[in-house]
C-alpha cells in the first residue's frame, strides 16, 4: 500500500513519516524541504501532476497553515493551502482515484469554545478564519464521496527540528530568563504527536472511515501546561505570568472552553492517549533522538 503524506516535514507529518514507514511504501511531501518531494498543494497543477504519477492508496493530508493570527489578516492567501489545496486533492481522487483514502488533520477551532470537551457529532462554529477554513474543508471532503478520515486534535506538541510548538516556545522564554504571559482562560488537552500518528495508523489498518477526535488526556488551560513544562525540564515557573485571553489583544479570536472528547476513538481502537506529563517524557526522548 502506497501513502503519500502532505507536510511530511511539518510536526505530526515528521511522527506519521516514523508510524508508517515499516509497513507501508511512504511518499513524503513538503512545500520547501529539499529532502521531501515538492509540492505545493496551492497550486492545481501541481497537486494533479504529483497525484497522477504517484497513484496513492492513502493521501494523509498534514499540510497547513496554522498560524492564526496570520490566517485573520491573510485569509484569501491561506484560504489557497487550508481550503482550496484539499478541494484540488478531493476533486482529482474523487475523479481518477475514487477507491483512495483522504485523511484530514482538522482542529477544535471549528467549536467555538463555549462548552468543552466536545464530541465529533457537536455543532460546529468557529469564531476565526482558520476554524472556518478547517470546517469548509471538512465540508468538501465529506461531499466528495471518496473514503476519509477527518481527525480533529488540538494543542500538538512533540520534538521537531525547527522548534515552533507550544513547549518549545515556553523552554525558550524560561532559558532566557525571560517572562511570558500565557492564557489561564483557554483550555483544552494538550495532545502529544506521536499520539496522532499511532491513532492514524491504527485506522488506516482497520479500515475505518468517518471523524475522529485524537487529543490527549488531560484537560487544562494553557497555563497550567506552561506550568507542567516548565517543572518538567527544572526551569523556573515564577517567570510564567497569568494573563486573560481578552488582555492578550490577539488579532484572532480563540475558543476559550475547548478542547475534544476522545471517547468514540478509544471506544473503537482501544487506545488511550497520553496525558501531559507522560507526553513530555516523550518530547524529551524523541528531541535527544533528534540532535
Amino acid at each position: 500500500m502506497k501513502v503519500v503524506i502532505i507536510g511530511a516535514s511539518g510536526l505530526i507529518g515528521g511522527y506519521l513519516l516514523k508510524e508508517f514507514s515499516d509497513d507501508f511504501q511512504i511518499v513524503g511531501t513538503s512545500r520547501s524541504n529539499e529532502a521531501y518531494q515538492r509540492l505545493d498543494i496551492s497550486k492545481k497543477k501541481q497537486v494533479v501532476s504529483f497525484l497522477k504519477k504517484v497513484q496513492p492508496d492513502v493521501v494523509i493530508v498534514a499540510a497547513a497553515m496554522p498560524f492564526v493570527d496570520y490566517c485573520e489578516t491573510h485569509e484569501k492567501e491561506t484560504d489557497k493551502i487550508n481550503f482550496l489545496g484539499i478541494t484540488y486533492i478531493c476533486d482529482y481522487l474523487a475523479q481518477f482515484l475514487p477507491s483512495t483514502t483522504i485523511i484530514f488533520l482538522s482542529s477544535d477551532y471549528v467549536f467555538d469554545g463555549e462548552k468543552g470537551k466536545y464530541k465529533e457529532s457537536d455543532i460546529r462554529k468557529p469564531l476565526n478564519v482558520y476554524g472556518r477554513q478547517k470546517m469548509k474543508a471538512e465540508n468538501y471532503i465529506q461531499k466528495s464521496k471518496i473514503p476519509f478520515l477527518i481527525i480533529r486534535t488540538n494543542w500538538v506538541y512533540g520534538a521537531e527540528r525547527v522548534k515552533k510548538n507550544f513547549v518549545y516556545a515556553v523552554i525558550k522564554s524560561l532559558e532566557n530568563k525571560q517572562k511570558m504571559q500565557v492564557a489561564s482562560d483557554q483550555i483544552a488537552n494538550p495532545t502529544y504527536a506521536g499520539d496522532i500518528a499511532r491513532g492514524i495508523y491504527w485506522l488506516v489498518t482497520h479500515k475505518k472511515q468517518g471523524i475522529f477526535h485524537i487529543a490527549g488526556k488531560d484537560f487544562m488551560s494553557r497555563y497550567v501546561f506552561a506550568q507542567k513544562i516548565a517543572e518538567k525540564f527544572q526551569l523556573d515557573k515564577s517567570l510564567l505570568c497569568k494573563i486573560k485571553t481578552v488582555d492578550m489583544h490577539q488579532i484572532a479570536q480563540r475558543p476559550l472552553v475547548s478542547g475534544l472528547s476522545t471517547g468514540l476513538f478509544s471506544g473503537v481502537s482501544h487506545l488511550h492517549c497520553l496525558g501531559v506529563e507522560d507526553g513530555l517524557d516523550l518530547f524529551e526522548r524523541d528531541q535527544k533522538l533528534l540532535i
